[in-house]
C-alpha cells in the first residue's frame, strides 16, 4: 500500500512540504495505512491511495449536514460519465474559458471538488502537477485511475478545512463548487490561504441565478434544486475577499442563455474557442443574459499571510 501511495504522491519531502493536519495545523507522518499528524496524532485513513482528511459528520441537530450529503452524492452520480450534445459543449467551453485564466507559469495547480479530473485531463500532458480534491476519495480515486501520473495526486478533503500548508500551490481552480458551500466567504478565504504569492484562485458559478425550491418527499422540507444554495453577481464575488494579500480581482461573464435555448451548440461546438467567445460576447450585449461568471483573485506577490 505504501509504495502505491507514493506513486500518487510525491516524494516524502514534498509530502512534508505541501501536508499539514486539518484539525491542528501540525505536521504529518506518512504510513502504510494513514497520515498522522506529529502534533495531535490524529490518525487520516489512506484508501487507494488516497488520503481522507474530511472529518466525520457531526451530530444530527436538524441543520443541513453537507458533508454527509456530498457524500452520498459523490456515490450516486457518475461525474465520469459521457454527458449530452448540450451539456458537454456547455462544460468544454466553461473549461476553456477557465483554461485561459490560469496563469502561464503556473507549475502546482488545485483542482477544488474534482469531479470529472477535468484539470488533470488538461494539465497532467503539459507537465504540471494538479492535486485533484473532493470531499469524499470517490472522484480523486477514480481521476488518479483515469490519469495515472507521478505528477497526479489524490486527496479527499473538506475545502473548509484544507489539509495543506499556507502557500502552497501556484493556482487553485473551484468551478461550479461555490455555489454549493454553506460559507462562501470562508470558502474563498481558505482557498486563498494556500494560494503563493503572485498566484491566483480562480471561482466559477452561475451568474445570478434564481434558486428554485421543491418540496422534499422525505423530510416535507423546501430543498433547493441542485443543491445550489447561494446566488452570484460580481459585486457579491468580489465583496467576498478582502485580505491584505490581495492583489485585484478580475471578473467576467459568459455562456450566454439565449445561446442555450436556441440549441446553437449543434453548430458552435464545431468552431474553436475563439470563434465560440466571440459570438457568447455579442450575444451578450444583445440579449445581456450570461449563465456564468468567472472571478480570478491573484495574491499579492511576495505576501503570504493575510
Amino acid at each position: 500500500m505504501l509504495a502505491r501511495l507514493l506513486i500518487n504522491l510525491p516524494a516524502t519531502g514534498m509530502i512534508s512540504e505541501l501536508l499539514q493536519c486539518p484539525n491542528c495545523g501540525g505536521l504529518v507522518d506518512v504510513e502504510a495505512n494513514a497520515v498522522t499528524c506529529t502534533i495531535c496524532s490524529t490518525d487520516y485513513p489512506i484508501a487507494d491511495g488516497v488520503p481522507v482528511f474530511t472529518p466525520p459528520s457531526p451530530p444530527d441537530d436538524g441543520a443541513f449536514d453537507y458533508r454527509e450529503h456530498y457524500a452520498i452524492d459523490n456515490d450516486v452520480y457518475d461525474y465520469f460519465e459521457e454527458r449530452g450534445a448540450a451539456t458537454s459543449h456547455e462544460e468544454r467551453r466553461l473549461h476553456q474559458t477557465v483554461i485561459r485564466h490560469v496563469p502561464h507559469d503556473a507549475r502546482r495547480i488545485l483542482d477544488v471538488g474534482c469531479g470529472g479530473a477535468w484539470v488533470a485531463e488538461a494539465y497532467l500532458p503539459k507537465g504540471r502537477e494538479v492535486w485533484s480534491l473532493d470531499i469524499t476519495a470517490v472522484n480523486p480515486k477514480r481521476a488518479l485511475a483515469r490519469h495515472p501520473s507521478s505528477r497526479h495526486h489524490g486527496v479527499a478533503a473538506d475545502a473548509l478545512k484544507l489539509p495543506f500548508k499556507d502557500a502552497s500551490f501556484d493556482c487553485v481552480i473551484a468551478a461550479e463548487i461555490i455555489e454549493h458551500v454553506v460559507d462562501p466567504r470562508a470558502f474563498v478565504e481558505s482557498l486563498m490561504r494556500v494560494v503563493k504569492p503572485g498566484g491566483e484562485l480562480i471561482v466559477t458559478t452561475p451568474y445570478r441565478e434564481r434558486i428554485r425550491e421543491t418540496l422534499c418527499i422525505h423530510c416535507n422540507r423546501l430543498t433547493p434544486m441542485d443543491a445550489h444554495l447561494h446566488s452570484f453577481d460580481e459585486d457579491i464575488l468580489l465583496g467576498l475577499y478582502d485580505g491584505a494579500d490581495l492583489e485585484s480581482a478580475s471578473w467576467t461573464t459568459f455562456s450566454n442563455k439565449a445561446m442555450t435555448i436556441l440549441r446553437t451548440h449543434v453548430v458552435m461546438q464545431h468552431v474553436p474557442y475563439p470563434a465560440w467567445k466571440l459570438s457568447d460576447l455579442l450575444m451578450n450585449r444583445v440579449t445581456r443574459k450570461p449563465h456564468r461568471i468567472l472571478v480570478a483573485y491573484r495574491k499579492r506577490p511576495g505576501v503570504v499571510d493575510a
